[in-house]
């Protein structure tokens, strides 16, 4: 095959207009985790150059050029560069749509991207059976010794295998021109339909639904070993995956399980496999909190329909984590009543942690477990950002936000004004505000007592997909009406004014700001402000002063008198006879100034006070006094 492109090193350079949107002729795409190097190896095999920053592929990035075959005849050829990333899985068919030839890339330095191959190439089957496939392991300039390995994947799949790096060009172009060569070929003469043996539709038995009966949710989510074969899976869904054609993705709608009220468990396994019956020798007690520790000694048995083969399987583990924590209740784990505040959780937590401790309980599984789930609830619900998560939406909307997927509402500020004294003394101020409250639980149930004066909430931030394109959808986030009620609720807090606090320092009460569905709480945060004093005078943090006045007698003889501080307690000032106090002198009282705060409360040391003192003179003189003044004080001379 021959290329109408100039060929360099290693490279090709496309030649065809950039403006060309005619139908292509080809179709080849690629598949593959993000960041795995798809986009780089055909910026390779087209440029011939190598940036290694770039941004993860986001939705689609479409590549054409042109080359012509031995034959002589032209073919433009789309190269399509799909997202590797979870949230474009949607788009997918679009993607897959008249493909003539995929190559599938995983990075030899991340072994995820290896693994996640069997997912691309089941999705890839799914949508188109018989395009024909490559694979690509990238980014061996890295570490040469991977190509000494084996890889079972392409080996079991029959697939064309190459090592290569976009880096320094390595097999990128040999890999291209096969894809294009298996294009061709699949455009040509595209396989004919295998004759597939003829089976008859798969049904659940007449009288049985799909439904799974309440006493059988226990089967949700969880794993077995099928007749010491492999691990299948009953997934809350009703959907049944084995590792076999018809049932190996988590998505296969044809393979279906549901269970009667008699604990008859119905297995629809596709259409070749067909229908099988099991039951449980016995049944767990769902009442009972701990009813997960008696799973492992539950065994399967029963009949495929079609044949009569025997089925055994035994547990294996419960593999869906959400349905774990669908069942929890956190409160009942420590003995409340649903809506218990803080501060009687971590009571109920600390009283039951003594009676479930190890030391206590020893080797004890039921003991163990439930020490751990008492410990897993004080956690979250003593914590009021994940309480109230909890209240609103349960464990699912928990584990959302240890995901980062629940925005933070906005913080709440008030400026609280505090007297000079206070913060010399400290105090505990009751303080009364009022908050938008949600009504956790009257959605479903607004005539509750609590629900009571509840009305509507604010519209709630979702993120939401919208259509941009044919086949092409992007997430946005859109203000949508809420379905939760809300009210507006005083509630008290205590607000520690600790000794020694500046000016401008905050006391964060965590999540206490306005409450709205769908949002982690702000912060309510108290700003402090001091209020001016009419004696004293706070500089440099932790200084005061103060100014007094002293009789004009006393301060020619000395004097020793006390003045009253900011908790009333006196502070003495003391001049020795022969000690004249100057007018506006500053007497400095080491250790009577504001207390030094510091780090998680208390003090360590005290500022000082400095005290102006004011001469109070006389506002006239009799002539006696003028007289002995003038005795006691002969005239000095002046220069």
């Amino acid at each position: 095959m021959a290329a109408s492109v100039q060929q360099q090193s290693t490279g090709i350079h496309q030649e065809c207009a950039d403006d060309d949107m005619t139908p292509a002729d080809l179709k080849i795409i690629l598949l593959g985790d993000s960041a795995s190097g798809k986009s780089k190896l055909v910026e390779r095999f087209l440029l011939d150059d190598y940036n290694p920053r770039q941004l993860s592929t986001y939705a689609v990035n479409l590549f054409r050029y042109s080359t012509t075959t031995e034959d002589g005849r032209q073919w433009k050829v789309d190269l399509w560069d799909t997202a590797g990333q979870e949230q474009f899985n949607k788009l997918h068919p679009s993607y897959y749509y008249k493909a003539n030839a995929a190559i599938l890339v995983f990075d030899i330095t991340r072994k995820i991207t290896y693994k996640h191959l069997q997912d691309w190439f089941s999705e890839l089957r799914q949508h188109v059976e018989d395009v024909p496939a490559i694979c690509v392991a990238n980014k061996i300039d890295i570490d040469m010794t991977v190509t000494e390995r084996n890889f079972a994947f392409p080996a079991r799949h029959k697939l064309p295998f190459y090592f290569v790096s976009a880096s320094n060009g390595t097999n990128v172009v040999k890999v291209f021109r096969e894809a294009l060569k298996l294009a061709v070929a699949n455009k040509e003469c595209p396989p004919d339909e295998p004759q597939q043996p003829r089976y008859k539709p798969v049904k659940f038995p007449k009288g049985v639904t799909s439904k799974i009966h309440k006493s059988m949710e226990w089967m949700k989510g969880t794993e077995w070993m099928w007749n010491d074969w492999e691990k299948v899976r009953f997934q809350s869904d009703g959907i049944f995956v084995a590792p076999t054609e018809e049932c190996h993705q988590p998505q296969a709608k044809q393979c279906k399980w549901s269970a009667d009220k008699d604990g008859n468990i119905y297995i629809m396994w596709g259409k070749k496999s067909g229908l099988h019956e099991v039951k449980a020798d016995h049944m767990p007690d769902v009442n009972d909190d701990d009813f997960e520790l008696e799973l492992p000694n539950i065994s399967l048995s029963g009949k495929r329909k079609r044949d009569g083969a025997p089925l055994h399987a035994e547990f294996v583990q419960v593999f869906d984590t959400e349905i774990q924590d669908a069942r929890r209740d956190l409160y009942g784990d420590l003995g409340l009543e649903p809506g218990a505040d803080v501060s009687t959780v971590k009571k109920a937590f600390r009283k039951m942690s003594i009676k479930y401790h190890p030391d206590k309980t020893g080797n004890d599984p039921t003991a163990h477990r439930k020490f751990t789930r008492i410990g897993e609830a004080n956690e979250i619900l003593s914590d009021p950002a994940k309480k109230f998560l909890y209240d609103m939406g349960g464990m699912e909307s928990v584990r959302a936000m240890e995901k980062g997927d629940i925005p933070r509402g906005e913080d709440g500020h008030v400026t609280y004004p505090v007297p000079l004294e206070k913060l010399y003394t400290g105090s505990k101020e009751h303080v009364r505000i009022n908050r938008r409250v949600v009504c956790t639980g009257c959605r479903q149930k607004p005539d509750l007592e609590k629900c009571r004066g509840c009305g509507k909430c604010p519209d709630e931030v979702k993120m939401v997909q919208q259509q941009v394109g044919p086949g092409f959808f992007v997430q946005q986030q859109q203000q949508v009406p809420s379905r939760e009620r809300c009210k507006n609720e005083d509630t008290e807090l205590d607000l520690n004014i600790e000794k020694g606090m500046m000016d401008g320092e905050q006391v964060v009460f965590e999540g206490m700001a306005e409450q709205r569905p769908g949002q982690i709480p702000g912060n309510l945060i108290f700003t402090i402000k001091q209020t001016s004093d009419q004696r004293f005078m706070r500089e440099n943090g932790y200084d005061l002063r103060t100014a007094t006045q002293i009789p004009l007698k006393e301060a020619l003889l000395g004097f020793d008198r006390s003045m009253a501080h900011l908790d009333g307690h006196q502070v003495r000032l003391v001049k020795q006879p022969g000690e004249v106090c100057q007018p506006f002198e500053v007497m400095k009282i080491p250790g009577e100034g504001m207390p030094h705060k510091v780090e998680g409360g208390g003090h360590s040391d005290y500022g000082d006070l400095y005290v102006k003192m004011n001469v109070k003179f006389p506002e006239s003189l009799t002539d006696a006094q003028r007289e002995a003044i003038d005795k006691l004080f002969p005239a000095e001379e002046t220069q």
